[in-house]
């Protein structure tokens, strides 16, 4: 996919472009957010993180692009979060990064480039976020619900070729873990 725009291009006018979408999803999920907060300091790490995963989620559908000049912010403030004791301890999150980072830089490899190296940095970062069970739980989603969208499209356009930006279905899988990693954990384990 050919852009206009370069990782190093990225500036807050293009969130400001895209914040109707972000805060039409803030609005409907807050209300969740609040429900499942254990506390104060919970309910500002999910909030952060779910604002967080919405504008990586707009700007990749957006530019088809990940910025790094996003994802640095989004990882320090995932490790403020976890020193503070609101989100999964510090080591277990440096852990499921690296952890993650690896396995879609191999699934990037083996696909070709079929996988941006944004999407492989983003993974890094939920990592930091979510913690190594957390993580397992949200590339599970993120790769089933991908891989029926992608088989959705290319039945629609009768192409393999088209480009489905990744971010999205990552951050979907995030938000759920984050919010539902046990539930989802034990329905999982309810079928072996």
């Amino acid at each position: 996919m050919q852009n206009e725009f370069e990782p190093q291009d990225f500036s807050i006018s293009m969130i400001r472009a895209e914040s109707k979408w972000i805060l039409f999803a803030m609005i409907i999920l807050f209300p969740i957010l609040c429900i499942r907060a254990r506390s104060w300091g919970m309910l500002a790490a999910e909030v952060v993180f779910t604002i967080c995963i919405l504008i990586v989620s707009v700007l990749d559908l957006r530019y088809g692009m990940i910025f790094d000049k996003f994802l640095l912010p989004m990882g320090i403030l995932a490790i403020g979060f976890s020193l503070a004791g609101f989100i999964i301890p510090f080591h277990r999150g440096i852990i499921a990064a690296i952890l993650g980072y690896l396995l879609l830089f191999i699934v990037r490899m083996v696909s070709s480039g079929g996988l941006g190296g944004g999407d492989v940095k983003f993974a890094f970062v939920l990592g930091l976020w979510l913690g190594g069970k957390g993580l397992i739980v949200a590339l599970f989603l993120a790769f089933t619900v991908g891989t029926v969208a992608s088989l959705i499209f290319a039945l629609k356009f009768r192409s393999l070729k088209i480009a489905i930006p990744f971010a999205p279905f990552l951050s979907l899988g995030a938000e759920l873990a984050f919010l539902y990693q046990r539930e989802l954990i034990e329905i999982y384990r309810s079928f072996w």
